[in-house]
């Protein structure tokens, strides 16, 4: 019976994520020192009026360089963003419409510009604390992502100890 019941929690957790609006900013790695940018979905959103973002992120691993609006244009003109990340470690974006003519479907709307600070191998969660798509509260929804700061290449050489041949090295290209 206990089975049946995380089952039933599961199916309606899963139902929850395919039917009903929500947000994702991905998981990605980048090279030390290097800016990227992080794409905000939106995923079945219905007659889009408005968003409402709060995102954390760790500011000793990364720093937020600027937000990127609509970057594919998928929002008419008559969307306005408002935006801010003045405050280390928190980003909040704001998008409204006052145009007849309101998105539903799903997309890119905004990129977060990323440059990082931190060492190899350190992480920062980029976490949602509020999302609102249309006044109505979506965390349940969301999807968190992160960042994760990798090598660019490395180069592992081999030496032949026994005279015979030569030594060799490859390079392996990391994730961009």
């Amino acid at each position: 019976m206990k089975y049946f019941q995380i089952l039933l929690l599961l199916g309606i957790n899963f139902s929850i994520i395919l039917l009903g609006q929500s947000i994702e900013i991905p998981h990605k790695m980048m090279k030390q020192y290097a800016t990227l940018n992080i794409p905000i979905f939106i995923y079945e959103v219905s007659n889009l009026q408005s968003i409402q973002l709060k995102i954390e992120y760790d500011e000793t691993i990364i720093n937020a360089l600027e937000i990127i609006e609509n970057p594919v244009g998928i929002l008419d003109d008559g969307y306005t963003f408002t935006t801010n990340i003045s405050e280390a470690g928190i980003i909040h974006i704001g998008i409204g419409s006052n145009s007849v003519n309101v998105f539903s479907g799903s997309g890119l709307v905004a990129q977060l510009s990323f440059q990082a600070v931190g060492q190899l191998g350190d992480y920062s969660p980029l976490s949602f604390l509020d999302a609102q798509i249309n006044s109505e509260l979506v965390l349940g929804t969301t999807i968190n992502g992160s960042i994760e700061i990798i090598l660019d290449e490395l180069t592992i050489t081999g030496q032949d100890n026994s005279g015979i041949g030569t030594n060799h090295s490859i390079t392996l290209g990391m994730c961009n």
